[in-house]
């Protein structure tokens, strides 16, 4: 992606950028919770960074045994972390849980959406736009009925969010 991770200590704005036709692989020995997203992997909690017209588009992330996957951000922080006016486009996403089309944790999101994506799960929390967005605030963000969902080994599938 365009931005590993931020910390808590530094505040980010990040405005008219994007991650083009894109290839991240991914690899870890055994199932877990190392966060990989398209735009950026993590933001730490409180670090308030925020993200305005932003996207990716035409991107394969594979990370087949990692958790917190997402097409635009694998581990958003908290809600104090904000996307306006975003998305992720024809893309490929491949994740073991909390996969979401755009974001796979966390994240709070303002006219956001996700368009013509397909997601492959191997495990839960599996959402066209959000993973496991546990304490985030969605407005105006949607989903087109261009992404497909294949896989998912338990419950917690969803067309919007997968918690």
């Amino acid at each position: 992606g365009v931005i590993g991770q931020v910390s808590a200590a530094v505040k980010v704005v990040v405005e008219n950028s994007a991650f083009l036709r894109g290839t991240i692989t991914a690899g870890r020995n055994s199932a877990g919770n190392s966060p990989v997203g398209g735009f950026i992997r993590r933001l730490a909690g409180n670090s308030n960074a925020t993200f305005t017209n932003c996207y990716v588009d035409g991107a394969t992330i594979t990370a087949t045994k990692s958790g917190r996957v997402g097409g635009f951000i694998g581990d958003g922080g908290d809600k104090n972390n904000m996307f306006a006016k975003c998305y992720v486009k024809n893309c490929t996403l491949s994740g073991a849980q909390h996969l979401g089309g755009f974001v796979g944790t966390y994240s709070s999101a303002s006219k956001c959406y996700v368009d013509a994506t397909t997601l492959n799960a191997n495990n839960a929390n599996v959402g066209g736009f959000a993973g496991y967005p546990e304490n985030a605030v969605f407005s105006d963000c949607y989903v087109t009925s261009d992404v497909t969902i294949n896989g998912g080994t338990y419950n917690a599938i969803g067309g919007f969010m997968g918690i």
